[in-house]
């Protein structure tokens, strides 16, 4: 009877040893491409869902924003107003009640966790003898939450207009109080448009930028 080869009983250590390098190359590499891809599609979902987010913020707070208007009694549309932070009679219908001036206030606040909330708090109006009265209690909205970082998820711009002439050739931006406070603007001029970005600043692309017409003001 014919005895086998000796190189016919199976692999080498070597060829093992080799075998294992090589299949160890091969995991590491599809390994990391693998974690490579999954942080793509993480990082693509975070910005698709802080797009929607600022999506559905902007909506509200342009809603806010373009029926603003003076209540009997108050001196002011816009009492306070700062890069972040606005206060606002409102006509849009931001409670159970239609067709009244809510107080709103938007702003930005940071939470214990290090993120930091878009919020909208509206006041509820009841009619008064000398105009409204507004509730000392608000309803918040919270609108859009950001991790930390530098920036803020909201950005205001204020801009008048003398509607007496052509507001499109006396529009002009006004400048914006460095700590909450009136907006300086002199008569016949009035508060015409506000431009508002809102989004997470460390994310580009989820930023989004609308110029609001105050409908009321003009």
């Amino acid at each position: 009877m014919r005895k086998g080869k000796a190189d016919d009983a199976g692999f080498t250590l070597i060829e093992l040893i080799v075998a294992i390098g090589v299949f160890g190359t091969l995991m590491a590499v599809v390994g990391s491409a693998t974690i490579a891809a999954m942080a793509a599609i993480r990082n693509t979902t975070s910005t698709s869902q802080v797009q929607q987010d600022s999506q559905n913020a902007m909506e509200w707070v342009s809603a806010l924003l373009r029926y603003t208007d003076l209540p009997e009694g108050q001196a002011s549309a816009v009492p306070t107003a700062g890069a972040a932070t606005i206060t606002l009679y409102s006509y849009a219908s931001a409670g159970r009640k239609i067709d009244v001036p809510y107080r709103i206030t938007m702003g930005v606040t940071a939470n214990s966790n290090g993120t930091r909330t878009l919020y909208a708090d509206a006041f509820t109006p009841t009619k008064a003898a000398a105009g409204w009265t507004w509730a000392s209690t608000a309803s918040r909205r919270r609108l859009l939450t950001v991790p930390n970082g530098t920036g803020s998820p909201l950005t205001l711009v204020y801009y008048a207009c003398d509607p007496t002439s052509s507001c499109n050739s006396t529009r002009h931006q006004l400048t914006t109080p460095a700590t909450p406070g009136a907006l300086t603007i002199t008569a016949p001029e009035v508060l015409e448009s506000i431009k508002v970005s809102i989004g997470d600043p460390a994310k580009p692309a989820s930023m989004l930028t609308q110029s609001v017409q105050l409908v009321n003001m003009t």
